[in-house]
Formats: structure tokens, sequence, C-alpha cells
């Protein structure tokens, strides 16, 4: 009798399991992974609310081929550790078909860790060059590198502003050193080396030694690579000291609410970019539109990597299914989409984004100075 009630047991299991299984076949899952909290959440919050937009608009359509989209969401609070383990419970507890995130560099490449060995495709919006050197082919990047993104602000520093002697200020996170590394590459290539070299910690709140040896090395421009919290302090701190060169910084400036916190001291800063709201193509313009619908501000960058994002996958999902192989493939031949962020061209390693733009801040506001392609 016992042996009876286990086996009726075990079959009403498995009767359960082989049920949900044909339920979720009826659902497409796709996962997003950004920091939700904590002092620099703004562009993982950006991230997600662009992804979760079109998911919504795209469900209130009927789906992708008469299949509901499920997103599935987890915080990584800007830390490496628990970016692996919300990534293990998207990809082993929920399931999902691909993961979209995340917009910091060091959490992403946590997350890789973990999505590389299950064979799940991850659109990374982080630029550190080591996210698709990890002989994953299951990374994407729907960013410009910083190795793309340098070179354009460095062009533009050194041959249409004329700096000549720059120094550079990079965190110390892998996106700092990544950044530093990418800004001498560049620099390189233009016959120069650095002034002086400096660096600084995530959270840190006083930057004088710093500002004061770049003051003392003569240089006459200063390359600042960083986040949108501290990068508001060390410009604030430049003026105060008054340091008084050109400040050229990179995308990560503009990521969250920069220029509330910089205030005065943001004004004729340079920032390159993949995104501006000033852009008027006609993607750029309807992206806005719903955004400021929904939410009633004005989309960041990283909200316009996110629209990109979500639109590519599902693309690709609607074109190829939810075999992941597929995707990958499908995304990596893509050839001169025109997102919200730029052109999108897929190559080998994954790299989808191309070009930039270089941003000038004027009346408190990010105005495109000089495209490049």
């Amino acid at each position: 009798m016992n042996a009876m009630k286990s086996g009726a047991t075990i079959g009403l299991a498995a009767m359960l399991a082989l049920g949900a299984q044909f339920a979720s076949a009826d659902t497409i899952k796709i996962g997003s992974l950004s920091a939700l909290t904590g002092s620099a959440s703004q562009p993982g919050q950006s991230q997600r609310d662009a992804v979760q937009m079109v998911v919504e608009e795209v469900n209130a359509k009927g789906g992708i081929n008469g299949n509901k989209i499920e997103l599935f969401i987890e915080d990584d609070q800007l830390q490496p550790t628990v970016a692996a383990n919300a990534a293990r419970r998207l990809v082993y507890q929920d399931e999902v078909t691909a993961i979209i995130g995340t917009p910091n560099s060091p959490t992403a490449l946590s997350a890789l860790e973990v999505t590389m060995e299950a064979q799940v495709p991850q659109i990374a919006l982080g630029v550190a060059p080591k996210i698709t050197k990890m002989d994953n082919p299951f990374v994407l990047r729907i960013t410009p590198t910083d190795t793309i993104l340098a070179q354009v602000l460095l062009n533009y520093a050194v041959k249409e502003k004329g700096a000549s002697k720059i120094a550079i200020l990079a965190d110390s996170t892998d996106y700092g050193k990544g950044g530093a590394a990418s800004a001498k590459a560049a620099l390189e290539k233009l016959g120069m080396k650095p002034a002086i070299e400096e660096s600084f910690n995530a959270e840190d709140k006083d930057f004088a030694s710093q500002i004061n040896k770049i003051k003392a090395s003569g240089a006459d421009s200063l390359v600042l690579w960083g986040f949108y919290v501290e990068g508001a302090k060390i410009v604030s701190a430049a003026k105060k000291l008054g340091l008084g060169l050109p400040i050229y910084a990179s995308s990560g400036v503009l990521q969250g609410n920069f220029l509330e916190l910089a205030g005065d001291a943001a004004e004729g800063i340079s920032v390159v970019s993949y995104y501006s709201n000033s852009d008027s193509s006609p993607q750029t313009q309807e992206f806005i539109a719903k955004w400021k619908a929904k939410y009633g501000t004005d989309p960041n960058p990283v909200a316009g990597l996110g629209y990109d994002s979500i639109n590519l996958l599902l693309a690709a999902i609607e074109k190829v299914g939810t075999d992941r192989e597929k995707i990958v493939a499908e995304l990596k031949a893509t050839k001169d989409y025109a997102g919200v962020t730029g052109m999108k061209s897929g190559a080998p390693d994954g790299e989808l984004g191309q070009g930039g733009i270089v941003l000038e801040i004027k009346g408190g506001e990010p105005v495109s100075v000089w495209p490049a392609n």
C-alpha cells in the first residue's frame, strides 16, 4: 500500500513537472540584471525601466509569435559576488533564455563567468574591453567599447581642441583601469604620452591630492574616467581648487544625476557618449516620447542601451525562436541596425556598438558637438 502510494505520488509529481514544462513553453523568459539599490543605482534602474517598457509594449500587442514575455529582474547591488549569485538564479532557477545587463563592467564580468558556463546569451552594457575577450561565444555587447570611446574622446581633445599635455584621472575599478589603458593607447596612436596618471577609489570624498598633483604636472587638459557620483565630486573639487583645465570625461559620468550633483561645475566639460537626447533621428525621438509618457523624465544613455538591447534580442527571438545558439548567431549577424545609441553591426566577438559622439555641457544640458563614425 505504501509502495502504491509512493508510486502515485511520483507519477503525480512527474505529471506536474510535465505540465509545468508545457506551460513554460507559452512564455519567453528574459532576465534583467543591474544595480537597483545603492549609491550608484540610477543606471541599473534605467536599464530595468527600459527593458520593462518594451516588454510591456510587446506583451500588450500579443507577445512574440503568440508567446508572452516573462521578465525576471535581479539586483546586483553593484557587487561582483552578488551579481554572480543573481546570474545563477536567473540561469538555473528562472531558466531564462537570455540576460540583459549589467551597465557596470566589474559586475558584468562576474555574471559572465556564470552565463558562459551555462551557455546563456548575455548582452552586456559595460565598456571594459575584457568583457568580449573571455573566449565566451555567448557574450554580446551593445555599448561601444572603451577602446572606441577613448579614441573618439582623445581625437576630439587633441585634433579639435588642441590639447597637447593630457593628465589622466581614473577610478580604481575594472572600468577605470580599462578606460585609463584605452586612453593611453589612444594617446600613443596620436604620438603622445600622459603628462601624469592618478587614480581614485569608488566612494572617495576628498580628491585634493590628485588635483594638486595634476596642477603641478603642467598638464593643459584632464581626461576623467569614472562614474557620475565621484565624477561630480571631482569636477566640483577641480573648480573649487582652481584647476582651470578643460575636462574630457568618460560616458560613465553621465549615467546618473551627474548634472544635478555637479551643478555649475559641470558647465563646459566634454563627455564622450553613444546617446544624446538632442539626436533628431526618428527612432530616438520616438523612444524619448515613449519614455517621457511612461516615466515623466528624460531618458539617460543607459536607458537607451537597455532599449536597444531588448529590441534587438526580441527581434532575434521572433526570427529564430528561443534556441540560444541561434539567438547569438542572429545577433552577431546584425547589420546596420539604427538604434537610439547609434548604429549596431555584429562581429564574431559579439561587439555590436560602433562609434561615438562627444557632448559638451552647455547651460546645464549635454549638447552634441562632435559626431564621429
